[in-house]
């Protein structure tokens, strides 16, 4: 496959897209913490309970998207498996859909 050039294009993430977000972090199902574990088998628990709690209760992703648009963004399709955004200088964040 022949590589496209990149292509500029504005974040606009759909309501759709962060409603579902915000359902699907209100419905999580914790797992039990292994007693005393901590970190030591990956995050935290109450830790990663905070973040959740953070990005359902507080966080505001409209005013974050016009920040990141005042960089430019590009998307490259790279051997037809994945986007590459690139912007003010910095190349290769992949974002990959699962």
């Amino acid at each position: 496959m022949t590589p496209e050039a990149p292509r500029p294009f504005t974040i606009q993430v759909p309501e759709a897209v962060l409603a579902d977000l915000r359902e699907r972090l209100h419905r999580v199902h914790w797992p039990d913490e292994v007693p005393g574990a901590g970190w030591q088998y990956g995050t935290a628990l109450s830790s990663m309970q905070e973040l959740a709690a953070y990005g359902h209760d507080r966080y505001d992703w409209r005013t974050q998207e016009p920040q990141l648009n005042r960089f430019q963004q590009y998307r490259d399709l790279r051997e037809g498996t994945c986007d590459k955004t690139s912007f003010q200088g910095f190349v290769g964040c992949q974002v990959c859909r699962l």
